[in-house]
């Protein structure tokens, strides 16, 4: 599973990850986005600025 998301949003995914994963220790890795489509990383800080008015758990839909 992968996720999208901001730098100010990364700590508030991970909590959720930590929560909700079944694992003891899940995965966690961050990646640096150093180049892409203009128009899909608008999306993607478009999207997460839209949802941050809801809690992470109750959001469907889309990776983040």
């Amino acid at each position: 599973m992968s996720y999208k998301t901001t730098v100010e949003r990364r700590p508030e995914l991970q909590s959720s990850v930590h929560q909700k994963h079944g694992y003891e220790v899940p995965e966690w890795i961050t990646l640096p986005v150093t180049g892409g489509s203009d128009a899909h990383l608008s999306w993607v800080v478009g999207i997460v600025d839209v949802r941050h008015r809801r809690p992470l758990h109750t959001q469907e839909g889309g990776s983040r």
